[in-house]
């Protein structure tokens, strides 16, 4: 058997036939992201010379598309893919009842084992390689432990970690994945927007939007009004979500149920909703900060989430 074949065997054996989902849902998040870059960077015309500012160089003023095109890419895809996935976990938590005495963590979900798929799907083929090569902007080693622990808990859900040489006994918090994997991430739309204006991550995107006497007021005006309605949001909704239902969730469904169901996977998943707990609480305190800062008018010193 030739080595293409046995990779192909490979692959239909242990990811597409047991994870249909998974490599459909990541190379289309890598298509769109490509697709993007090309258009932003070389499709769309550049800001003309009359248009731009006297400057040493002319770049300095093109427009954020241009110079930022795949930090600019990334943040359009996550924002389509955050507000799939908010949808998908929202209809589950309205239609499913938690307090029943079958909410258990080893009871399946289909809805919980597709959105864990389509989240390990985007990770693997789209978020943490664009994050290893600059292209979703700069991180910082707690973006990319979040991501690894991502991972772990997606492999968890789906069955991978375990004992059991058969993916379906160690399937478990199914019940609890569109909470985790989808309603929390609620918060992270207009996160996108606020990402993509932030000074330090896109100081082209900052500069455009604060930019006064730019040639097209009009959409620096829309984009700048967005921004602050973005920030809005994202500071209640965070607080929301994940200052308060996360660890909400954390403490009276998911801890329990996992505990009672006693499998390495359960232990694992338990102690990382823990982990994810305390990290949502510590990014709450930031978005605290930065809310105190807004109203009192101090200096914003703090760090926002990036999801």
């Amino acid at each position: 058997m030739s080595t293409a074949a046995t990779i192909t065997e490979f692959f239909e054996q242990h990811i597409t036939q047991p994870f249909p989902l998974l490599l459909p849902y990541g190379l289309k998040c890598v298509i769109a992201h490509i697709v993007l870059y090309i258009t932003f960077k070389y499709l769309l015309p550049s800001a003309t010379t009359t248009s731009r500012q006297s400057s040493s160089k002319d770049d300095d003023d093109n427009y954020p598309w241009k110079l930022s095109p795949s930090f600019t890419a990334n943040r359009i895809v996550a924002f389509c893919i955050m507000s799939h996935w908010s949808y998908l976990g929202l209809k589950h938590v309205w239609s499913f009842d938690y307090n029943n005495e079958e909410g258990a963590a080893k009871q399946f979900i289909p809805s919980g084992h597709e959105i864990a798929q389509i989240a390990m799907g985007a990770l693997l083929c789209w978020d943490i390689p664009s994050s290893l090569i600059g292209g979703s902007g700069p991180t910082d080693i707690m973006m990319h432990i979040h991501h690894i622990g991502m991972v772990l808990v997606t492999a968890c859900v789906l069955g991978v970690i375990g004992s059991s040489d058969s993916i379906s006994n160690n399937i478990v918090g199914t019940h609890v994945a569109p909470i985790f994997l989808g309603a929390i991430e609620f918060s992270s739309i207009p996160l996108q927007i606020v990402d993509l204006c932030h000074p330090k991550k896109s100081p082209h995107w900052f500069k455009y939007v604060n930019n006064s006497s730019s040639t097209s007021i009009s959409f620096q005006k829309l984009c700048s009004s967005v921004n602050e309605i973005s920030r809005i949001l994202f500071a209640v909704l965070f607080l929301i979500t994940r200052g308060f239902y996360f660890p909400y969730v954390v403490v009276t469904i998911a801890v329990p149920d996992f505990y009672a169901e006693g499998s390495l996977p359960s232990m694992v998943l338990m102690y990382m909703s823990i982990l994810f707990s305390a990290l949502q609480m510590y990014w709450a305190t930031l978005v605290v900060g930065q809310v105190k800062g807004a109203l009192f008018g101090k200096k914003d010193t703090t760090k926002s989430k990036d999801e």
